[in-house]
């Protein structure tokens, strides 16, 4: 009977949480097809606000930056993540934890303060006031999503497919491009999308690190609220959490949500 208790409690205890959760997000759907804004019950639906957010000129600026800034961090952080992965898998050497510690530490640490950290060395070394600052903390700060993923699909690799293909003349390079790139693909694909959804949503690690001509869309839609109260920022986040759905669930069908949060392994 304890245990029928504890387990309808924990039961409640997640529907709440989840509950939590989404209801913002349907609130914000709801609103961004609501005639009268954030006027409740709706009193009709239209597209005006989305033809306003996706029309705003700051807001485009902001959706340049971002996927500017998405599309190179994450490439960077997909190639230096399927490297490492390649090290830490297949190689048994010195300090390997401590390395592989040391590159999974953005996931461990606050954004506040890794952005902070940031900030400053990058300040140090002058490199201030340019998309380069931005490229930077978003590969650090994604690079262990494309670890993880790599990780994963290299866990399951058959190395004898390599050691065959050498031993049938193919060289080093032309065994990775030919045998193990295919295979382990999945995981790239995913761990890259991943890295993309990150930066592409980023906010806390961009505010330390944007500068005045280079500002993604997160900082964008927040300088938007602070003086404007209707329904357009509801329908750009709306459009995001609409674009972010769709790759976590491309993600989720390519190698498993619980693979790239490290939960479990690749399905084989």
């Amino acid at each position: 009977m304890n245990l029928d208790v504890a387990a309808i409690a924990f039961r409640s205890i997640v529907f709440v949480i989840i509950f939590c959760l989404f209801i913002p997000i349907a609130v914000t759907i709801v609103v961004s097809f609501n005639k009268s804004g954030f006027v409740l019950p709706p009193s009709g639906l239209t597209l005006r606000w989305y033809s306003t957010a996706l029309t705003y000129r700051e807001f485009l600026t902001g959706m340049y930056v971002s996927l500017l800034v998405a599309l190179i961090s994450s490439g960077i952080a997909t190639i230096l993540g399927t490297l490492a992965s390649l090290a830490l898998v297949r190689y048994r050497f010195q300090g390997r934890d401590l390395i592989n510690i040391f590159l999974m530490s953005p996931l461990m640490m606050p954004v506040v303060i890794v952005g902070l950290a940031l900030y400053s060395f990058l300040v140090r070394i002058g490199i201030v006031d340019s998309i380069l600052t931005l490229i930077v903390g978003h590969c650090i700060f994604t690079m262990p999503f494309s670890i993880r993923t790599v990780s994963a699909s290299l866990q399951n690799f058959d190395i004898a497919l390599e050691e065959a293909a050498m031993n049938v003349g193919a060289g080093p390079l032309r065994t990775f491009f030919s045998i193990t790139l295919p295979i382990i693909k999945t995981g790239i694909i995913a761990g890259m999308m991943m890295a993309f959804i990150l930066s592409w949503n980023n906010f806390a690690l961009s505010i330390f690190l944007a500068s005045p001509n280079w500002i993604p869309l997160p900082l964008q839609l927040f300088s938007y609220i602070k003086f404007e109260f209707d329904a357009t920022a509801a329908a750009l986040s709306s459009f995001l959490i609409g674009l972010s759905a769709v790759a976590i669930v491309l993600i989720d069908r390519l190698i498993g949500l619980g693979v790239v949060m490290g939960l479990q392994n690749e399905k084989s």
